[in-house]
């Protein structure tokens, strides 16, 4: 998240915002279909308090926000079923570590840019036009449950 996000989210300029409600209604959609698991938001220290403003959207006990460093991300990944994201950093960290992954693409460019996981886990692209916030819950929440039919890695926490 640089210094011009929140100037960009303000104006409509963000190509790689998804909006909160979204992001909400996704997870109330995983929590529906695993209630026992465990959704957990994360970024940096300057998302945070936009984490925690989806979180309390959300409105379930079974969302926490957690981990700002990139240790705390690496440690995530490793327990982690899966994992959907925007084009960013922390996808290809995922991806690396082998975190079967759903990734918002702002437009068709996915191809090139799309993050590689050396193992082979699946890394499903969900491509706006132009922009991601074109994208809607259904389309991210049939991927996610794509991941979901397939099998995984030992743990069993959606994150």
């Amino acid at each position: 998240m640089s210094r011009r996000r929140g100037r960009w989210r303000r104006t409509g300029a963000d190509t790689k915002a998804w909006p909160l409600e979204r992001w909400a209604q996704l997870l109330q959609r995983i929590h529906a279909l695993s209630p026992e698991a465990l959704l957990v938001l994360r970024g940096s220290r300057e998302e945070v308090p936009m984490l925690q403003q989806i979180q309390a959207a959300t409105a379930l006990e079974g969302v926490v926000v957690a981990g700002e460093t990139l240790r705390d991300l690496f440690a995530l990944c490793e327990g982690a079923h899966s994992m959907v994201s925007v084009d960013t950093g922390p996808a290809h960290a995922a991806a690396a570590l082998s975190v079967p992954l759903v990734v918002l693409y702002p437009a068709e460019d996915w191809l090139r840019w799309r993050p590689r996981s050396p193992s082979g886990s699946q890394v499903l692209p969900v491509a706006g036009s132009g922009r991601i916030d074109q994208i809607p819950v259904d389309a991210v929440f049939d991927a996610w449950c794509s991941l979901a039919r397939t099998p995984q890695r030992s743990a069993a926490t959606p994150g």
